[in-house]
């Protein structure tokens, strides 16, 4: 299975992961939602947090924490783009509960508050049928 790296602001594949990476990994993803712990992550492979913490460092270069802030913030960017859901939506979907700590997150990550990525990118219009839902 390939590895993912944060690279331009995005997770790219570049090698194979381990097993064990790659069920925590697709765990991780199927659980953006809600609160996510690294306690919960070595569980769902059974092993220590302490452990899972040294395989994500040695195959991801990151830390299990900093993999779910960029797949959150990576997926919010997508919502953004790709449905009308308004940004308060975006944020709980992808599971932050602060939108201040959202939109910092965000601002950091991509240069731009969501609404300003949001124009940004259906300048050219958007897809038929959108309409984006106020904040």
């Amino acid at each position: 299975m390939p590895s993912r790296d944060v690279v331009e602001n995005q997770l790219v594949i570049q090698k194979p992961l381990s097993p064990r990476i790659q069920i925590v990994l697709n765990f991780a993803d199927a659980n953006l939602g809600r609160k996510l712990s690294t306690r919960e992550l070595a569980r769902s492979v059974q092993i220590s947090p302490y452990q899972l913490c040294r395989l994500f460092r040695s195959e991801l270069g990151i830390s299990p924490g900093q993999y779910i802030q960029a797949r959150r913030l990576e997926v919010a960017s997508t919502l953004l783009i790709t449905t009308p859901m308004s940004v308060k939506q975006v944020y709980m979907e992808v599971g932050y509960k602060d939108k201040s700590l959202f939109l910092r997150h965000f601002k950091k990550r991509r240069g731009m508050t969501p609404s300003e990525y949001r124009a940004r990118y259906l300048a050219d219009g958007p897809p038929a049928g959108f309409r984006a839902e106020s904040d």
